[in-house]
């Protein structure tokens, strides 16, 4: 016999937890009271549970230990001693809180979970309507408490591993008749809206799942008088309604009467604390789970939703009034399936493949489920990887250079319950390689003073290759050489980088213009006449200008020196050859040579004047004698 899972919410958010665990409780029981027949309403006995202690006494009190001795019930009292145990303490604190729930609804003035529109049972429940309104105090229910409890053996009638429940539930009137429906539905039922709203099933049978179960209690006769319809939703004729069954399918695993005398209770009945039940005004009993709804036939018998409302009549046509609580959520039978995703994965770029391996492997073994029914069917949709079927042990990661793995786990069990989920494991890609854009580059020889000046730019040039991005990268570009200062020339560097991922290059040209070859001034030979200077300064003067004309040109820095020390000639006639050598920094030399003369004067002449005799007679006076004398004078030239 297997063990059952209880998963209870409410789908009123204004709903406590306790006002849950009510309607669990009048989940429990209208099961119980569809044991009933139609006209044999009590089924008072002892239910053979573990807990409480000796049982549970459905008898109409509340109190353990009376009327029997060593009975268990809902409260223990001094009064009644005995080896009878409860469910719950003086204050209402329940002693088995995983099993055991009390529940109280507010009463009188509006109610936020009435019926807005004409709903009928047979109605598909997505067409219900719901919001505030008045509720008729003949539906009023207060009250629920639940328990549940595995059957014990040692008692009459017990088997291990039967779950029963155990339920009571009230309401606030006891004259006229009343109408409860508590509606078991296999899927799950849900609320919309916050204060108003809609409903939204599941159930795939206009609303509902064949097999889900309505139980309705009914007290006629002014309200002394309990009865207990019970109808399975079935297919008829143009679709699907509830179909009332006799009582007798149910007899032997229910309990079920109401309270013949007035019982005091630790808790408010109706604005009275402690409260006070008059006869007639609440109800107990106990159904056996494992029975009523075939758990120990059909591993995927389940409940998923309780649905408790009031009606206007017994008749399938009553329209539905109010529904006191809400909703009750749960999980009532066969285990539910639910699977688990390991968290997404994400690795930083770089990641070592050794620790991607161990990530992923961690990462995968993150898929499993919980509970359902065997035998379990596991599958896996994956997208970024190998195939792998239905297992995971083919399926790689992805590596160093980015990528995703993405699984969709899907389990279904016996009962056909399907989960599934979905997780990814990502590799974060390294930044792309960025290698720097080294530019061509031409220099002039002559810019350097030295090779070693060449090398020291050749460096720094070569030092603009640089790459960054990619995982660890790598470059190279070998053992580049400048070129040489003298001859000039090039030298292509081609710079490759690698890393983990992927690879690049980038080329540059260093360019060395070779010097120009070395050039001397072609100085012209020079010959000039003595006669054309005052003196032996005016020819040297003449000569030092002459000598500038040797000058040098082209090369790297290049030195021009005359050989020996050049003396100009001497002013009364002479030559002086000079020869200019140059040489620059790469050894490349050059010469001119070229003379100065000075031509020699001519001889000196002087005029053969002749003596010259004449009589004194001939000339007036002194003064032309003076006159021819100095014109005899005049002859003498040179």
């Amino acid at each position: 016999m297997k063990n059952f899972t209880f998963i209870k919410e409410t789908s009123i958010l204004r709903l406590s937890y306790w006002k849950q665990l009510l309607l669990t409780a009048l989940l429990i029981m209208t099961t119980v009271l569809t044991s009933f027949t139609l006209t044999a309403q009590n089924l008072p006995g002892t239910v053979p549970v573990l807990t409480p202690t000796g049982g549970f006494g459905i008898d109409g009190e509340a109190d353990a230990n009376f009327p029997t001795p060593g009975i268990g019930d809902w409260f223990l009292k001094a009064m009644y001693p005995g080896t009878g145990g409860g469910l719950f303490d003086a204050s209402m604190t329940p002693l088995y809180p995983t099993m055991t729930y009390f529940l109280q609804d507010d009463w009188g003035g509006t109610d936020a979970t009435i019926f807005t529109s004409s709903n009928k049972i047979n109605d598909n429940p997505n067409t219900y309507s719901w919001g505030p309104g008045n509720v008729p105090n003949k539906n009023e229910i207060q009250n629920v408490g639940a328990h549940f409890a595995y059957g014990n053996p040692a008692l009459p009638g017990g088997v291990a591993d039967e779950l029963w429940c155990i339920f009571a539930a009230d309401r606030q009137v006891v004259n006229g008749d009343a109408y409860i429906d508590f509606e078991f539905l296999q899927k799950k039922l849900t609320m919309t809206g916050l204060t108003s709203g809609g409903f939204a099933s599941e159930g795939t049978a206009n609303g509902r799942t064949v097999g889900d179960l309505l139980v309705t209690l009914i007290f006629t006769n002014g309200g002394t008088s309990a009865e207990v319809q019970i109808r399975i939703w079935e297919p008829v004729s143009g679709g699907y309604g509830y179909i009332l069954h006799p009582n007798s399918e149910f007899i032997g695993d229910i309990f079920v009467t109401n309270n013949n005398a007035p019982a005091t209770v630790p808790f408010d009945v109706y604005g009275t604390t402690p409260g006070v039940y008059v006869p007639n005004q609440w109800v107990e009993g106990a159904v056996n789970l494992t029975k009523l709804l075939n758990f120990g036939t059909n591993p995927c018998a389940q409940v998923s939703t309780l649905f408790v409302r009031t009606k206007t009549s017994q008749a399938i046509s009553a329209e539905l009034k109010d529904f006191p609580v809400g909703l009750i959520q749960l999980e009532l039978g066969a285990s539910e399936l639910a699977v688990s995703c390991p968290n997404n994965v994400t690795m930083p770029a770089c990641s070592t493949q050794e620790q991607i391996n161990t990530a992923f492997a961690a990462w995968k073994a993150g898929f499993s489920y919980n509970g359902g029914v065997p035998p379990i069917v596991e599958s896996y949709a994956y997208t970024g990887g190998a195939v792998i079927g239905s297992n995971l042990n083919s399926l790689l990661p992805p590596n160093i250079c980015g990528g995703t793995v993405s699984i969709t786990y899907t389990a279904t069990d016996y009962c056909e319950q399907t989960d599934s989920c979905t997780s990814t494991f990502t590799t974060t890609a390294p930044a792309a390689l960025v290698i720097s854009d080294v530019q061509n580059m031409t220099v002039n020889a002559c810019s350097y003073a030295n090779q070693a000046a060449v090398n020291a730019a050749f460096n720094t040039w070569l030092a603009g290759f640089t790459v960054s991005g990619g995982c660890s990268p790598q470059g190279s570009y070998g053992t580049p050489v400048a070129p040489l200062l003298c001859t000039g020339g090039y030298v292509d560097v081609t710079y490759n980088v690698t890393d983990l991922c992927g690879s690049g290059s980038d080329t540059a040209r260093f360019t060395l213009n070779a010097p120009p070859a070395v050039t001397v001034s072609d100085v012209q030979n020079m010959t000039t006449s003595a006669c054309l200077y005052a003196n032996q300064a005016a020819v040297d003067a003449a000569f030092a200008t002459w000598l500038t004309g040797f000058t040098t040109g082209g090369g790297c820095n290049p030195i021009g020196q005359f050989v020996g020390t050049p003396v100009a000639p001497p002013l009364c006639g002479g030559s002086t050859m000079v020869t200019y050598n140059v040489t620059d920094l790469c050894d490349n030399t050059k010469q001119d040579t070229a003379t100065f003369a000075i031509t020699a004067p001519p001889a000196v002449t002087v005029s053969d004047v002749q003596n010259m005799t004449t009589s004194a007679c001939l000339y007036a006076n002194q003064a032309a004698v003076d006159a021819a004398f100095a014109t005899w004078l005049t002859g003498f030239t040179t």
